[in-house]
């Protein structure tokens, strides 16, 4: 029994993280929109820009994936008890 709420502690917690980099997702479409809305200077323009965005946005995809086949695997382990 110990160990089954071991696992739901642990796929409780994976869940959050997912949910922290779903959020962290939206930052760049954030940040586009405050620029848009305040005319703040942008920190980054152009192609550095860019190639920062597409960096960004696939390692917290990269991130996000993993954290999902870690939580599908805690699931079926739980399953299996």
């Amino acid at each position: 029994m110990n160990e089954v709420t071991n696992l739901e502690e642990r796929i409780n917690d994976l869940w959050a993280s997912i949910f922290g980099v779903s959020v962290c997702l939206w930052f760049p479409s954030f940040y586009d929109f405050f620029n848009a809305t305040f005319h703040a200077k942008q920190l980054l323009t152009g192609l550095a820009g860019d190639i920062f965005v597409l960096t960004y946005m696939l390692v917290m995809i990269f991130i996000w994936g993993i954290l999902m086949f870690k939580v599908t695997k805690l699931i079926r382990k739980k399953i299996k008890l």
